[in-house]
């Protein structure tokens, strides 16, 4: 089902997203299973924005992060003739899981025309595991014409009480009309198998296809 919101006679858009794994801060959440997304994003004003998202994947063992219903609302603003930042606050819920998983985490980002883009994101609970978590990324996407772009990003995420690790992502994609197609490969520094936030593990190559409903 695909959720539909209607605020002041004003349609949202809607991207159904099927990938071959399921990426948030570099790591994987489906334990490298399939995951299919519904997105949908209203702008309410022309700088407050409200989003949601609905994900599953058939999870290999015991559900834990497979599924997750994520809801955001953002207030975006150009700061420059170039440049524009972009604030949410986010909350994130997992049910099903064999735990407790939920959390919220304020992300900031700032983009330039011409494509370098940098964010920083902070969580007091990170998966419900009383820690705390800080994140930072700079990246830069670019156009090879109208329908072939990539994209090259680096990032770190620190929880001061357990590790930090590092991420990098560079990806190609192509927009035909309503579908776009992306593949990618994804790098994560650290290998764990077990942890308060679960399984941090490289995703590797990662293909992904999204419809943009309306």
């Amino acid at each position: 089902m695909v959720p539909v919101f209607c605020f002041a006679g004003v349609e949202p858009s809607v991207v159904i997203r099927v990938a071959s794994d399921s990426i948030y801060n570099g790591a994987s959440e489906s334990g490298s299973e399939p995951s299919i997304a519904i997105n949908t994003e209203l702008q309410l004003s022309p700088q407050w924005v409200f989003g949601l998202q609905l994900q599953d994947a058939e999870p290999n063992t015991v559900r834990q992060r497979q599924r997750n219903v994520t809801a955001y609302v953002g207030f975006e603003k150009q700061i420059a003739d170039d440049w524009l930042s972009s604030t949410y606050l986010v909350h994130r819920g997992f049910p099903g899981g064999a735990r407790k998983w939920h959390y919220e985490e304020i992300l900031t980002n700032i983009n330039h025309r011409n494509g370098v883009f940098a964010g920083v994101s902070y969580a007091n609970d990170y998966y419900s595991s009383d820690v705390k978590a800080y994140g930072i990324n700079v990246g830069y996407s670019d156009r090879f014409n109208d329908d072939f772009y990539w994209r090259a990003k680096i990032g770190n995420l620190n929880i001061p009480s357990l590790f930090s690790y590092q991420y990098a992502e560079l990806s190609v994609g192509a927009n035909a009309g309503r579908f776009n197609v992306e593949v990618g490969y994804h790098y994560v520094s650290e290998s764990v198998d077990a942890s308060p936030v679960g399984q941090i593990a490289s995703p590797n190559a990662v293909l992904s296809v999204s419809y943009l409903a309306f």
